[in-house]
């Protein structure tokens, strides 16, 4: 996944960025930073993962159980996660705070965060890590912005071990999200007018919103266009243009926002197009009809969706 520039300059002016020099110790072989968030000042890379698609389980309040949270959000797509090892004469404090800073100047939403006993039982946080770590003093936080790319999660865990004079370490959790609503399916006019003669309907995945709103963005040009040869080879065809949403938020926002969503597809046709008016209609079902789970991530992308189905 690529981000963009600004994103990126942002972060590492804030998290700045420095190699350790020969006298000290060196990241573990291979590691490396991640390029949306950088290291807290001379700490280095103890552990390091990455997995083109896994699933990373971002917690949302306290601890109850291991590995088990009173609200937490599982998301799937790419993730990399960081162990990073503090110079001495730092406390978890002082490095959770220069990741939230720099996280929220950077235009993320921290979804998260708690201290010590507010977080639930360490044991509990600590089984998050593998290989397995007794630790105390430990701060979390989690946190998540909408790139134009994909929503991005990043967790935070920072804690020191029981070892004597124990240094600070900060588990760091970044997760790509695959949303599937990129190239989810791609679809031209003959697989349209063949799925609408077998089912009478068909899911559009390449039209594209920003987050809670409805004006349509110009990567959905080629979708459009496609929906406007069908509707001119099928000169007989008249469809409702569906808006879809997840459940997140309210219903009677997302039934709105739907509707809004669905108008505007209509409107790009009918303006762009020359599409006929008397062959389109605009409806909008919010939440009321997902073809996903709405407990995942990818699962909502799926159920955000535009649909044209004959009338």
């Amino acid at each position: 996944m690529k981000f963009s520039l600004a994103r990126l300059v942002s972060v590492a002016v804030l998290l700045i960025l420095s190699s350790p020099s020969s006298s000290q110790p060196r990241d573990t072989e291979g590691a490396r930073d991640h390029p949306l968030v950088s290291r807290f000042p001379e700490s280095v890379i103890i552990r390091s993962r990455s997995n083109d698609f896994d699933e990373l389980l971002v917690p949302m309040a306290e601890a109850i159980g291991i590995g088990k949270f009173a609200d937490s959000q599982r998301v799937e797509g790419k993730v990399t996660r960081l162990t990073y090892e503090m110079p001495k004469g730092h406390s978890t404090l002082e490095v959770l705070q220069s990741y939230r800073n720099a996280l929220v100047r950077a235009g993320f939403e921290i979804l998260y965060t708690c201290a010590l006993d507010e977080c639930g039982s360490h044991l509990y946080f600590q089984k998050l890590e593998k290989p397995f770590i007794i630790d105390k003093d430990h701060r979390f936080l989690a946190a998540a912005d909408d790139l134009p790319q994909g929503r991005v999660y990043v967790t935070a865990r920072v804690y020191t071990t029981a070892r004597e004079n124990p240094p600070v370490r900060a588990m760091i959790e970044i997760a790509e999200v695959d949303t599937l609503e990129e190239g989810l399916i791609q679809v031209d006019a003959k697989m349209m007018a063949q799925a609408i003669e077998n089912t009478g309907h068909i899911a559009v995945y390449g039209i594209y919103f920003d987050t809670d709103a409805a004006a349509i963005k110009p990567g959905s040009a080629a979708a459009l266009q496609e929906m406007s040869r069908l509707l001119n080879t099928k000169s007989d065809l008249m469809v409702y243009i569906v808006g879809h949403t997840d459940s997140t938020g309210a219903l009677g926002h997302n039934m709105d926002l739907s509707q809004r969503r669905a108008q505007a597809v209509v409107d790009m046709l009918l303006s762009t197009y020359d599409v006929e008016a008397t062959r389109l209609t605009a409806k909008g079902v919010g939440p009321y009809a997902p073809v996903a789970s709405n407990r995942t991530e990818a699962g909502r992308a799926k159920n955000r969706r535009v649909e044209l189905v004959e009338r």
